[in-house]
């Protein structure tokens, strides 16, 4: 499993001075106790780097994993660690479900006959800024730092992007090619608005575009950060749990997979 980590587009990496050398080691820890090895990479941030530089490293990371798995050894071993490269999901919070989105519905970074298509059997979403709502000038110059321009921003959103790889191709052929992996949303309780609104106009379009039924989790009690750092302190995890159970569903090629 590769977690995308976010902040805002312009902060954020995989291991943090002490004493907040925990928030992502926590969310590792948590998932590789339940039977996933977990990946953080790290990427380059806007503003000095644009759209869709960050999506490119996420994409650099899981090709070199794919090549160099052998050389992947236990921290503080020498054991290797057995991976299976044909069972791949990628979870990005807030921006890093935003890059997350851009690998696989930017035209040009995973072509339609890449491998990759066909390894990653899963994406979750947790709480993604999608696009930019109207009076929503606090994401403005994120917004901008990240794809340069407003103009830019709107037609690059994760929302325009959804719009346009759709357009002309007849999503019941989808399932059959691999063209997409299964998709799994979340969001916390107590997201500011335009996470909510836009969580929530997202996966309506999920479902409409791809014709069937998008899961979605809500992580009760949390806000847009807790849900995360939380993570192996034995509070507040049910969210994780169920991410976990969907995961194992997708890989076992259950039919239907329901989540509450």
């Amino acid at each position: 499993m590769f977690f995308i980590y976010g902040g805002g587009f312009t902060t954020g990496d995989r291991s943090k001075a002490p004493p907040f050398n925990l928030i992502h080691a926590c969310f590792g820890a948590f998932f590789a106790q339940r039977g996933f090895i977990t990946i953080i990479p790290d990427y380059r941030l806007s503003p000095e780097h644009q759209y869709p530089d960050a999506a490119q490293d996420v994409l650099d990371a899981i090709k070199w994993t794919i090549s160099n798995s052998a050389n992947l050894v236990l921290a503080d071993s020498e054991s290797s660690l057995s991976l299976d490269l044909d069972s791949l999901f990628i979870v990005g919070h807030s921006a890093g479900a935003v890059h997350t989105v851009t690998l696989f519905f930017h035209e040009d970074l995973v072509p339609l006959d890449d491998e990759i298509r066909k390894r990653v059997q899963g994406v979750v979403l947790i709480s993604g800024p999608y696009r930019l709502l109207p009076g929503d000038y606090a994401s403005r110059a994120l917004a901008q730092a990240h794809w340069g321009t407003i103009e830019s921003a709107i037609e690059n959103s994760s929302h325009s992007l959804l719009i346009k790889w759709f357009a002309g191709r007849d999503p019941s052929s989808l399932s059959s090619m691999k063209l997409l992996p299964e998709i799994l949303m979340v969001v916390s309780e107590k997201e500011p608005v335009m996470i909510s609104e836009t969580n929530s106009q997202y996966h309506k379009m999920l479902e409409w575009y791809l014709g069937n039924k998008v899961d979605l989790i809500e992580a009760k009690g949390h806000n847009h950060v807790t849900l995360i750092y939380m993570l192996s302190s034995g509070h507040g995890e049910e969210w994780a749990d169920q991410v976990a159970t969907w995961m194992r569903e997708v890989m076992r090629g259950d039919d239907k997979v329901e989540v509450s």
